[in-house]
């Protein structure tokens, strides 16, 4: 178990690195969408 223990370890620490550049896309790619629906179907939302 201790080694499962630092391996998880490790692949937190790695996953966590690749969640802030997902992130960033991720919002990057909300603002594109937010922009899409407010530019041509905000009325859709109202």
């Amino acid at each position: 178990m201790p080694n499962a223990t630092a391996n998880a370890k490790a692949q937190a620490d790695y996953g966590y690195g690749w969640w802030l550049v997902r992130n960033r896309w991720s919002v990057v790619a909300g603002a594109i969408v937010m922009f899409l629906i407010a530019a041509s179907g905000g009325r859709f939302w109202r």
